[in-house]
């Protein structure tokens, strides 16, 4: 799931969006996101909203979970044939998806935290920018990108 927001305000600070057709590999990234946040629930639970809701509320007063914001560092290590994925090893788990995967060098989001395969070590996925900013384009109306300011020093 992904929501695009409208923000009347210049004056927010936000993360750049890479316009890069895909990562090179073995570009360091980073994971960002909230790890533990939300306990998951079993599969036959899943459709229970106020179950979730009642587990995570309870997760927040957990002295275990502060609720911090987490980096984990990585490489991208592949990219899906269809050219949709990015993998990397930049560990990743549930509270992590819909987080940014960030590029450290070029400090830009190249894509959205996704899936890690369970008991695959350093096995996760990230949606390339790529494919996010079509969706995007397709399904939001009157949509403008803007290109960064280049500095004046």
């Amino acid at each position: 799931d992904m929501a695009v927001i409208k923000i009347d305000s210049k004056e927010l600070p936000f993360f750049r969006l890479s316009t890069q057709e895909e990562p090179p590999l073995l570009t360091e990234v980073m994971a960002i996101g909230f790890p533990g946040a939300v306990e998951a629930s079993p599969l036959e639970d899943r459709t229970d909203f106020r179950d979730r809701v009642n587990k995570a509320h309870k997760m927040k007063n957990s002295p275990l979970c502060e609720q911090r914001i987490t980096l984990t560092k990585g490489e991208v290590s592949s990219i899906s044939s269809d050219k949709q994925f990015i993998q990397h090893d930049a560990n990743i788990n549930p509270g992590n998806s819909g987080g940014p995967l960030w590029d450290g060098q070029s400090r830009t989001v190249i894509g959205i935290n996704t899936a890690g395969i369970t008991g695959a070590n350093g096995l996760f996925f990230a949606l390339q920018m790529r494919q996010l900013r079509e969706e995007i384009d397709e399904h939001v109306p009157g949509i403008r990108w803007q290109s960064p300011v280049a500095d004046s020093n």
